[in-house]
């Protein structure tokens, strides 16, 4: 099993450089997949939530999760790994990353981010986005559901 965990770090760190310069354009709560926050205007997460960011060469072509808790900075934890990066005041924050793909990331937005104006951006191998705006709250409902749009049966 460490072989292929071997095996795959070094092909994603072939892999990565070669694509373009990451780029976002949507955000959003994690637990409703229905209209991400496009560019130009601002998404309102939770602080402690988990976010949805949409873009282009996000990171591999096959999704890419977590193999374990605790989770990690950066998947795969090394330089050629995706990273999320939340902006607020001046002070980075770096997100916890529970999956990457080449158009999508999902990342737990650190607790201690202040309320307020803030910005994300993704870094894959040492290559980050341009930032798209976010407004932090304290608190941001949101619910999992079996089809994942925000209504119907929930996922418990």
């Amino acid at each position: 099993m460490r072989r292929v965990t071997q095996l795959a770090c070094m092909v994603l760190s072939v892999a990565i450089p070669i694509m373009g310069q990451p780029s976002i354009y949507g955000v959003q709560n994690g637990s409703n997949s229905a209209g991400a926050v496009l560019t130009g205007s601002s998404a309102t997460v939770a602080q402690g939530s988990i976010i949805s960011i949409y873009g282009d060469n996000l990171g591999p072509q096959t999704l890419l999760q977590a193999p374990s808790l605790p989770l990690t900075n950066a998947l795969p934890n090394n330089s050629a790994g995706t990273s999320v990066q939340i902006t607020s005041g001046g002070t980075v924050y770096n997100a916890w990353i529970l999956y990457a793909s080449s158009n999508q990331v999902g990342a737990v937005v650190p607790s201690n981010v202040p309320l307020g104006a803030a910005a994300v951006t993704v870094t894959v191998s040492g290559q980050v986005s341009s930032s798209l705006p976010l407004t932090i709250a304290g608190a941001r409902f949101g619910i999992f559901t079996k089809n994942s749009q925000g209504y119907g049966p929930a996922s418990i």
